[in-house]
């Protein structure tokens, strides 16, 4: 991975005064809904106690917690992904990644490249460049590759597809990345998209929770990509993997047609 910051991890009862803050409770009204007597979620945040297991399901019941927070309320994503963790993905994504026409790469939670297809690389970074681009990339979350001038990532796109594709992955990985306590990946991202005029207004947006970001629709899932002079209109899905499920696969969908003919000309 590219980046191999130290991070400080927040405790328990950090992660829990952030939930309970994003959701606009008082202590007071949380105490009440956990039945808990008066100072003790005090003294929980405070890490002066350290609550069960009965009491943190009810604090995730309560704040109505989706997975992603969950996880990371409980540990499972307060530090990035270990080495070890994704070299397991890779292994597991591995087979599928090898197909030609696999057209997919590999995120973590934090939204960071992990891997790509033997396709993906061929269409959008280049067999001649693969080292040193993925150097670039890999370990990056993925909105700020696609912002960064000096990736080319703006060039796969058809015009005026880039920044709708933007519009629509920000709102995502804001509503998954937000509430990570001083996560420098999100931060740095966070300050890379409020230096750029054209979305600065649309993170400040974000930021007073002015998007639905419950689901992709249907026809925002199509992205426009212009590769040999042709605009391929590609659907893409979103899916965690089974046995690593930290990990989540991007994969294309490119028409049959536009498939053969990339084979034909050998880019894939």
């Amino acid at each position: 991975m590219s980046e191999t910051k130290v991070f400080r991890v927040p405790t328990m009862g950090q992660r829990i005064r952030r939930f309970r803050e994003l959701r606009g409770m008082t202590q007071l009204n949380m105490e009440v809904a956990l039945g808990l007597s008066f100072g003790h979620l005090s003294r929980i945040e405070s890490d002066h106690v350290n609550p069960d297991k009965e009491t943190v399901t009810k604090i995730a019941t309560v704040l109505k917690l989706r997975t992603c927070e969950l996880n990371y309320l409980l540990g499972v994503t307060v530090k990035p992904a270990s080495q070890e963790e994704i070299d397991a993905a890779i292994s597991e994504v591995k087979p599928y990644f090898e197909k030609k026409g696999v057209i997919a790469y590999l995120l973590d939670e934090r939204w960071r490249y992990v891997a790509f297809s033997q396709s993906f690389i061929n269409l959008f970074i280049g067999r001649e460049k693969t080292n040193i681009a993925l150097q670039r990339i890999l370990g990056c979350p993925s909105p700020r590759v696609l912002l960064d001038a000096g990736s080319g990532a703006s060039n796969t796109f058809s015009p005026d597809s880039h920044e709708q594709v933007l519009k629509t992955l920000l709102p995502y990985y804001y509503s998954q990345n937000s509430f990570m306590i001083g996560d420098h990946f999100f931060l740095d991202t966070a300050r890379l998209v409020k230096n750029l005029p054209k979305y600065k207004q649309f993170w400040t947006d974000l930021e007073k929770g002015q998007f639905d970001t419950s689901f992709i629709p249907q026809d925002h899932r199509i992205e426009y990509f212009f590769i040999d002079n042709h605009t391929i209109n590609a659907q893409f899905s979103r899916e965690p993997l089974m046995t690593n499920s930290r990990f989540e696969m991007h994969d294309y969908q490119f028409p049959k047609k536009d498939l053969e003919r990339l084979d034909k000309t050998g880019m894939l």
